[in-house]
């Protein structure tokens, strides 16, 4: 018995359930038919809200060929289905039914009209798991980060601890981009907040690294005075208290789950029946049934049958960088002559159309060149056939194809995929394919039927009429070129501003002190956050693009930066611990003087006394120069090396600042002045050709 040709629009995988194998029928003549689905269809997802979201899903059923006066649609109301539903409903999973509304329209397919029911089921995300798993830690950071301020600011441990749940936040944010779709015309609110904590730990953490430096400076310009004021032994106790290093950084990375996302019909019956056309057009015939599918359906062999597409994209699913594959929802349309089938439409009550099924006429064996999995809906059953022998076929498909990728302007890049359609064995002389709408007036179509473009929009489409070579003979191909724009917010939002964030704390490390391990410890730390993000990107970009992406350019520029004002880092270290090898080789010499001076100073006070006695009972007329005795110019030359030795010492105990500790602030201006330049030019460039 024959059934409604109903089918369900934007369907994107054929039922795999069992069909129902019997019909009901009443004694009224009424037929019931009910068969269990499960039923995959694509559906325009707004996660603003996200992962507090409400979807609505419209599932679409029409007829495949007929019109509304042909087969009328009805349907129970929304209220009562929604009872029912609920009622039935075993499993929700991630998701809660709120309720069903019904709705009839009418749309002109094959320019005529026909009725359609949609039925838009209304869903809620539970959130509960997302809430305990993503948001609630993220909040913990920021509290952690709070907590913050109560460490000291004088050792490195409170910059270590700052920089590790930043890059903790990092790696959530990361997560998120497995979880949310590129679809949303708008920043999805879950986005914004990780971007809002990220950057609130940003300001505390510059502002932990500026307090660093005001103390570091405070404490360096106490150290310059008590060096001009305290004696050689106090001055060597602080170099050795100064001497001792703090380092304690450690990276963590969390994981995140990766969830997944869930996304009849009367007869009428005319006065007139269809037995008798039927059977005047020789379809119940078994023989001429055979002739029919035969060949094309043309009288003079040396004609060729013209076959009009129409290709329709109506949504776009996907586009799989790394495999190199476009996916789309397509309505394909097929028109053609079969000048075997004509009839008078006086004669049969006015009826310029009937519905055969597809197995009974011949059909065009066309095909997609670059098609890579088979296609998995469910092909049209009916055929509408006209008065005129115009014969009317439409076909929904979910087109995987291959399409070659360029990624250069990853991710403000635009694709343009080509779809060839040809015959497989006819020739030119045989089967002729042709489009005989414009261009213009494709886009209008494909854009007001356009359900979904989730991460890609509809741009832009063109076809072509050429020819290709097949079996030794020329065949009639049909390109169409779809061109489709990536959206980019949130590649920008989660990708490019946190590389962004981490070169600007490299510059703000030069607000740190070179004495200590701190500021080599935190270069380190960010440098291995960016080689992180570069390794996600692999994960990302195609290995097939002939020139290097600019995305991958400006995360090997900025890591090249960080790496050379890490290098930079490391050479001033280097100097300034040779110059405290050259002090600490100069102290030792001091320290021996030193020993030397005390063990002549105490000759020196031994003999102070003697001398007194001595100068009291000598002869006052005598002079020093001419009557001196050689015990008295002995005690003379011992007062001169006492003078000089206490000279020496008291010009060593304050300590000169060291050569390349004078030279490392002029250093540091050169290079960050070369620094800075470098940067802005290779940002400026880099953003210029990503722009244009």
């Amino acid at each position: 018995m024959q059934t409604p040709d109903s089918s369900l629009s934007c369907r994107t995988e054929k039922d795999k359930s069992s069909p129902s194998p019997y019909l009901q029928v009443h004694s009224q003549g009424l037929v019931v038919y009910k068969t269990d689905q499960v039923v995959y269809s694509t559906c325009r997802m707004h996660v603003y809200k996200f992962p507090f979201d409400t979807q609505s899903c419209n599932l679409s059923f029409r007829s495949i060929l007929l019109s509304d006066r042909e087969i009328q649609l009805r349907s129970h109301s929304g209220s009562l289905m929604t009872r029912w539903s609920q009622q039935v409903m075993r499993t929700q999973y991630e998701w809660v039914l709120l309720n069903i509304t019904v709705s009839k329209s009418t749309g002109a397919l094959f320019n005529y009209p026909q009725e359609t029911i949609t039925y838009t089921i209304t869903m809620k995300r539970r959130s509960v798991l997302y809430i305990v798993n993503f948001l609630l830690p993220v909040v913990f950071f920021l509290i952690l980060d709070l907590a913050s301020f109560l460490m000291s600011d004088t050792g490195g441990e409170k910059l270590g601890f700052k920089i590790t749940i930043l890059l903790a936040v990092t790696v959530m944010q990361l997560l998120l981009n497995d979880i949310l779709p590129s679809s949303s015309n708008r920043i999805p609110l879950i986005a914004v907040f990780c971007i809002g904590v990220f950057s609130l730990m940003l300001l505390s953490l510059l502002e932990s690294i500026l307090v660093l430096f005001l103390i570091r400076k405070d404490q360096k310009r106490e150290q310059d005075l008590k060096r001009t004021i305290t004696q050689l032994h106090a001055r060597c106790e602080e170099l050795r208290t100064l001497l001792k290093k703090r380092l304690c950084f450690t990276l963590r990375m969390l994981l995140i789950l990766q969830l997944l996302l869930l996304s009849g019909a009367v007869l009428c019956h005319e006065n007139c029946t269809y037995q008798e056309l039927l059977e005047h057009l020789g379809l119940t015939s078994n023989d001429k049934k055979d002739l029919l599918t035969l060949s094309p359906p043309v009288k003079n062999t040396s004609s060729a049958l013209k076959v009009d597409l129409h290709f329709r994209p109506r949504a776009i699913l996907g586009v799989r960088e790394i495999e190199q594959t476009f996916i789309s929802d397509t309505s394909i349309e097929l028109s053609w002559e079969n000048e075997h089938l004509k009839w008078n439409l006086s004669s049969f009550c006015n009826k310029d159309r009937i519905t055969v099924p597809s197995e009974l006429l011949w059909k065009p064996d066309l095909r997609i060149l670059e098609m890579v999995e088979k296609d998995k809906t469910p092909p049209s059953p009916f055929l509408v056939l006209k008065s005129t022998g115009h014969v009317m076929m439409n076909q929904d498909q979910v087109i995987v194809s291959s399409c070659r990728m360029h990624v250069y302007k990853f991710p403000f890049d635009m694709q343009s995929c080509n779809l060839s359609i040809k015959s497989f064995v006819h020739s030119s002389s045989e089967l002729v394919l042709e489009n005989t709408a414009s261009e213009d007036l494709m886009k209008d179509s494909i854009r007001s039927q356009m359900q979904n473009e989730y991460e890609w929009l509809f741009e832009d489409i063109k076809f072509e009429n050429t020819s290709s070579n097949g079996m030794n003979e020329p065949q009639s191909v049909l390109v169409y070129m779809v061109t489709v724009r990536r959206r980019s917010a949130l590649y920008v939002v989660n990708f490019i501003l946190p590389i962004l964030f981490f070169l600007f704390l490299d510059f703000a490390s030069f607000l740190m002190s070179d004495t200590g391990g701190d500021k080599l410890g935190f270069k380190i730390t960010i440098l291995l956050a960016v080689t992180v993000l570069q390794l996600l990107l692999n994960d990302i970009l195609p290995s097939s693009s002939n020139r290097i992406p600019l995305i991958a350019i400006f995360c090997l520029g900025v890591f090249w930066l960080m790496k050379l004002s890490l290098l930079e880092t490391i050479v001033v270290m280097y100097l300034l611990e040779q110059d405290k090898k050259s002090q600490r080789n100069q102290q030792t010499e001091d320290t021996h003087v030193l020993k030397k001076n005390r063990c002549v100073s105490c000759l020196c006070e031994e003999h102070a006394e003697e001398q007194e006695h001595t100068e009291e009972t000598q002869d006052h007329t005598l002079s020093p120069a001419g009557g001196a005795s050689g015990e008295q110019r002995l005690l003379f030359e011992l007062h001169h090396v006492c003078s000089v030795l206490a000279q020496a010492a008291g010009g060593n105990s304050e300590q000169d600042e060291g050569y390349w500790s004078s030279r490392v602030p002029r250093i540091h201006k050169v290079f960050l002045c070369v620094y800075s330049t470098c940067t802005c030019v290779f940002l400026g460039v880099i953003f210029y050709r990503w722009v244009n």
